[in-house]
């Protein structure tokens, strides 16, 4: 995840420059916001936004689908969907999917992400008539401004909750959808030679199982990266699993309740959602599919969205989070007052950071902040001063990088994003990049000759940087996680006395039902499965931290 001090304003960042409009227009917002406030607190605003928003929201959507207090009692209710509101919040934004984007350093993803309990919300109202398009509209700018495929996953959410008649909804969805996404739509249908798509981005950047489930199961845990690197400590092994499969078998008693509550169309809708984004995920799994993929990566406008799909495990990760919330709220509902259920409520909401704890303490310590050098910071001054525009040539050529100052960690190369010339060329992988034509021949003979100006190019390249292997000089800071517990309020009964008692009767106290020994054999191996699922990560965790960190690039074509 690369945050740089202070970003540049220029064509680039409305995708008109030589870059794709894979940031539009996040990246024109950072830079914007970093006017305003360091860049560095920019971040840190926007990433604890992504657990705020994002557990709020699936908060407030598990609690349109709690269950009426006539049902279990009005005494019992509350505290039960309490729970399952913190519940839905947990599972939502603690997961593997959030858990591996945030160390890919896709956080645009993630905000749009953030966005989608608030965009189904916004489309279930909209369909019931409770509110008018304007709401939806709001929530899907929100998703807008993050990457384009997450706006793209959060309007398609959108339209298959409103879908049905009358279908003048789904087509005013589908229009705001659409003019929303312009800024990167149309810079990519306006580019020149169209977006360059590489076939082999297919099978590089497929999901990949984590498990002895294959990818279907990894997916359904909501990992399957295609990047190993970035799989939670002790996700998808054997010990996890019966601890998530406890999490599954909630979800689905939830989703009984949701279906009786929930208007049915907008319900099914929600599901149809989830089962295209898990089928698109795992589609290149499949053998017979990987043709048709590989054909519409390369000669359909915008298949080259499909490429990572794991991203399309979103609605999946909202369907099992809201779901786990109500069956949670069900479950508490069921279990009579006492030990017992208070046990059964704190192994539930506590669930989700029971398996996934390699999330904790900035992901063990893999997420913290790096002070660039000063040299950086000399360079870029250096540029910015000189009053001849050209372009700017990075040694090494790589996109994917490890640097000193950073803990040798991989991460997406600062430089093109901090200076203010725009980037002539760079190589992904351990390999040179290619350039054509003079900017190829110049770039080179930069190269021999080392960093400085680049004499006689007629391709605008103005200057050469060349990366100083000096130490920043400060520590990593990790990342500090907030834990928030729920409170539960119990109310006291009164009494009045009577006017003339007959007799003096001794109030007896009353008794609570007691549970069935088989109840409380299931809740043991419940809480036993996903204290296994805790033991076997955490002991992962402690594993993984002591480990060097790899130095390897993230994909390398051509091998």
């Amino acid at each position: 995840m690369v945050f740089v001090p202070r970003m540049p304003l220029g064509r680039d960042l409305l995708g008109l420059g030589t870059s794709v409009a894979r940031a539009v227009p996040s990246d024109l917002l950072v830079a914007l916001a970093s006017r305003f406030a360091p860049a560095d607190i920019v971040q840190k605003l926007i990433l604890a936004g992504i657990f705020v928003l994002g557990g709020w929201g699936a908060a407030r959507l598990a609690a349109g689908a709690s269950i009426p207090g006539e049902a279990t009692g009005a005494r019992l209710a509350p505290a039960a969907a309490a729970a399952g509101c913190a519940a839905a919040a947990a599972l939502f934004v603690w997961n593997a999917h959030v858990y591996e984007r945030l160390l890919m350093g896709h956080w645009a993803l993630l905000v749009s992400y953030a966005a989608l309990p608030w965009v189904v919300r916004a489309a279930l109202d909209y369909r019931a008539g409770r509110a008018r398009v304007h709401r939806l509209v709001a929530a899907l700018a929100v998703a807008a401004c993050g990457s384009p495929p997450g706006s793209v996953i959060a309007a398609a959410t959108a339209l298959a909750v409103v879908a049905g008649r009358p279908w003048r909804r789904a087509g005013a969805v589908l229009a705001a959808a659409l003019v929303l996404n312009l800024p990167w739509l149309l810079p990519s249908l306006l580019r020149p030679g169209g977006v360059p798509v590489r076939p082999a981005g297919a099978a590089a950047f497929a999901s990949r199982p984590d498990g002895p489930f294959g990818t279907l199961g990894s997916l359904l845990g909501l990992g399957g990266i295609w990047n190993s690197l970035v799989t939670p400590p002790g996700h998808g092994l054997w010990a996890w699993w019966p601890g998530f499969a406890v999490v599954l078998v909630v979800a689905v008693v939830g989703w009984r309740e949701i279906l009786r509550r929930w208007d049915r169309g907008a319900a099914i809708g929600l599901l149809a959602a989830a089962a295209i984004g898990l089928l698109l995920a795992s589609a290149y799994a499949v053998p017979a599919l990987r043709g048709a993929l590989d054909f519409t990566i390369a000669h359909v406008p915008g298949g080259g969205m499909i490429r990572d799909a794991q991203k399309f495990v979103a609605p999946l990760a909202l369907v099992e989070a809201i779901g786990f919330g109500a069956g949670v709220e069900r479950v508490l509902a069921l279990l009579s007052p006492g030990r017992w259920r208070a046990v059964a409520a704190v192994a539930l909401v506590a669930a989700p950071v029971l398996l996934e704890p390699g999330l904790a303490w900035g992901a063990a310590g893999r997420l913290g902040t790096a002070t660039y050098p000063r040299q950086w910071r000399q360079a870029r001054q250096v540029m910015a001063a000189d009053p001849q525009a050209g372009a700017m040539l990075v040694l090494p050529w790589h996109l994917y990088m490890g640097l000193p100052w950073n803990g040798d960690r991989v991460v997406l190369d600062p430089a093109a994003a901090g200076a203010g010339h725009p980037l002539r060329a760079g190589a992904q992988g351990g390999g040179v990049g290619r350039v054509h034509s003079a900017a190829g021949r110049s770039a080179a003979a930069a190269r021999r000759r080392g960093p400085g100006a680049v004499p006689g190019s007629r391709s605008g390249l103005r200057r050469a940087v060349r990366r100083a292997a000096g130490h920043a000089g400060g520590r990593r800071r990790p990342a500090r996680t907030h834990h928030s517990g729920v409170g539960v309020d119990r109310g006291a009964t009164g009494s009045s006395p009577l006017a003339a008692p007959a007799a003096i009767v001794r109030a007896g106290r009353r008794r609570e039902p007691s549970m069935s020994p088989t109840v409380r054999v299931f809740i043991s191996l419940a809480v036993g499965a996903l204290l296994l699922a805790f033991a076997a990560s955490l002991t992962l965790v402690t594993a993984s931290s002591s480990e060097p960190t790899s130095k390897r690039p993230l994909v390398i074509y051509g091998r």
